[in-house]
């Protein structure tokens, strides 16, 4: 009897323990398996770059498990200095990689992650056909923990043609420099609009765009805080819509004008930032601050809402209101989201590696099987996994 009550004061001990330590993830914005992939990296010394079989045998577990955590871990990267790394991110020298793994990072795939693209390379946005990127330039440390990518793309003098749109866990700002975008949601008789410059925001089905060929411009997203911070709105008033940019935020109404007399991409980062910066100096008490963070990182590492409930020590109710509140869309849809831009990076990452399996990519991404992978794509993309990637240019 003795012998159980010690047993049971350390298992009491051991909860209170874990638990604490789950809520501390959350609030870092980072889950376990993220961390231990985060410690092999660390432990493996500077400059924090091993072979994917190394975290591999580290971590006793899977290579393809190793690669769904690097998917997730450069979230835990963003953020505050102190946060995560002790000193931030590992810094980034040489060939691109993908956190901290080796290997090639993909012109496509590295346009849909937003990691940076050697000169010369082209990579996608979210328009189809070859889109010249221009070498990165790290984002101003003021909106790094806002702005998700922030690049041109040119897309030459091709005709005009139909781009899909699709869903995603961030907002999207398109401003071309010359022509507007005609955009239409699938599936919405009469939905079509022009816009001159457009935002769009959380949406779970896709969306047509139409765009004169010759036009060059800028293409950004940001994270749902970034909306409070930069446009001065929550991200749950524009989600499942498209807005133009001059009625969501005056200021900027003027970009594609400013973008236009611009010579060159370092000039129109420069003026994209500006205002950018203007407006977090408006709105930075509008981000949504800690709760937010913690709340999506929660979300973020489990696939079950009453566990990621369970892990920010909050009601399930608490939680679905306060993600509609701020995304306006529930828990279990922002999950979905996440799922899908899950799959739709392995799908490229894997189509431009010449590499087949469907099956794959939907047991990586957390989906049943092939068949859900491709009910959930026509559901939300409009049309099949080997569909989309044809019209890419990415199918054999």
């Amino acid at each position: 009897m003795e012998s159980i009550g010690v047993v049971t004061r350390i298992r009491w001990v051991a909860e209170v323990f874990g638990d604490r330590r789950r809520r501390l993830l959350a609030d870092l914005g980072v889950d376990v398996a993220t961390l231990d992939l985060l410690s092999t990296l660390r432990r493996s010394g500077a400059p924090y770059r091993v072979n994917p079989g190394e975290p591999a045998d580290a971590c006793t577990v899977t290579r393809g498990s190793i690669t769904q955590r690097a998917a997730r871990s450069p979230s835990a990267w963003s953020g505050p200095p102190g946060r995560g790394w002790p000193n931030g991110p590992p810094p980034a020298r040489g060939r691109p990689h993908a956190a901290g793994l080796g290997g090639r990072v993909t012109p496509v795939a590295a346009a849909e992650a937003g990691t940076p693209v050697a000169e010369g390379r082209t990579a996608r946005t979210p328009y189809r056909g070859r889109v010249t990127i221009v070498p990165d330039q790290r984002t101003s440390a003021a909106l790094e923990p806002y702005v998700a990518t922030l690049s041109p793309y040119d897309l030459g003098r091709s005709p005009a043609g139909v781009h899909r749109g699709l869903p995603s866990t961030t907002l999207s700002i398109t401003i071309p420099e010359e022509d507007s975008l005609e955009i239409a949601w699938l599936g919405r008789p009469g939905s079509p609009n022009r816009f001159r410059a457009v935002v769009a925001g959380l949406h779970l089905d896709a969306a047509e765009l139409r765009q004169q060929g010759g036009t060059r411009g800028v293409w950004l997203t940001l994270n749902p805080a970034g909306a409070g911070a930069l446009l001065g709105i929550p991200a749950s008033e524009l989600a499942g819509h498209v807005a133009d940019l001059a009625d969501v935020v005056p200021a900027m109404a003027d970009l594609p004008e400013r973008l236009a007399a611009c010579r060159s991409w370092r000039q129109r980062r420069a003026v994209v930032e500006g205002a950018l910066l203007a407006g977090l100096a408006r709105h930075e008490e509008r981000a949504g601050g800690h709760e937010l963070r913690a709340t999506l990182a929660a979300l973020s590492a489990t696939d079950r809402v009453q566990e990621a409930a369970r892990l920010l020590g909050c009601s399930r109710r608490r939680l679905s209101g306060l993600v509609r509140a701020a995304l306006g869309v529930t828990p279990k849809e922002y999950q979905r989201l996440l799922r899908f831009q899950a799959a739709r990076g392995r799908l490229v990452a894997a189509a431009s590696a010449k590499r087949a399996g469907l099956a794959a990519v939907a047991a990586d991404s957390g989906f049943a099987d092939q068949a859900h992978l491709t009910r959930e794509w026509r559901a939300m993309a409009g049309c099949t996994p080997t569909e989309w990637l044809r019209e890419e240019g990415l199918a054999a």
